[in-house]
């Protein structure tokens, strides 16, 4: 198996001349009509006033170089308000150079000590929850990318994870942030199957 939990692998991979963009899976065509009801029947049901709501904060982790970022900016609605992060330097600084306009940042998604504690309204995983349960210590990466997740989630947050996983297998890491005092969270889990068209 690829050394995923590596740096190194990821800039050898994004550093080939040949790298070329790469959705994993799902793209944003296939999950624009589940994404976007999301997000705005989130945004929509934790706003009283009677004024329009401020725009919703998004975080989308683990971005690499896949076209779902830019699709999202220039599709979604919610682009300008959205922050795009990866670990890795070097696609980052791809990213950039291909979408100045979008906010690409180098930012682990397992120490995200750059954001504030309930900084965002909504992160977007898709499929980097997929890699971490596949490094050598699995197990604590992934309760480590999901507690740092519910850490910047505001409360009544939401996080939309697109997986390869089974659910089971992804919802066993939802209380990954109860096992330290200063955290406590509550939490409610809905999920859906869909098919993954890039196979």
């Amino acid at each position: 198996m690829p050394e995923y939990g590596k740096l190194e692998y990821w800039q050898k991979r994004y550093a080939q001349v040949n790298a070329e963009p790469f959705d994993w899976m799902c793209d944003y065509n296939q999950l624009e009509p589940l994404l976007l009801p999301l997000i705005s029947s989130r945004f929509s049901s934790h706003h009283q006033s009677p004024s329009p709501p401020p725009p919703p904060k998004i975080l989308i982790v683990g971005c690499g170089n896949a076209p779902f970022s830019p699709d999202f900016v220039s599709r979604s609605g919610y682009g300008e308000q959205s922050i795009h992060i990866d670990y890795c330097p070097i696609v980052i600084q791809q990213q950039k150079s291909r979408f100045p306009d979008i906010d690409f940042r180098v930012i682990d998604a397992l120490d995200m000590g750059g954001f504030l504690d309930s900084d965002f309204d909504v992160v977007i995983d898709k499929s980097l929850l997929d890699t971490t349960m596949c490094y050598e210590n699995g197990t604590e990466a992934t309760k480590r990318l999901f507690k740092d997740i519910h850490r910047v989630l505001r409360p009544g947050g939401r996080l939309i994870s697109v997986s390869l996983h089974d659910e089971a297998s992804v919802v066993a890491y939802k209380s990954s942030s109860l096992e330290e005092s200063e955290f406590s969270y509550e939490f409610v889990v809905s999920s859906c199957k869909i098919p993954n068209l890039r196979r």
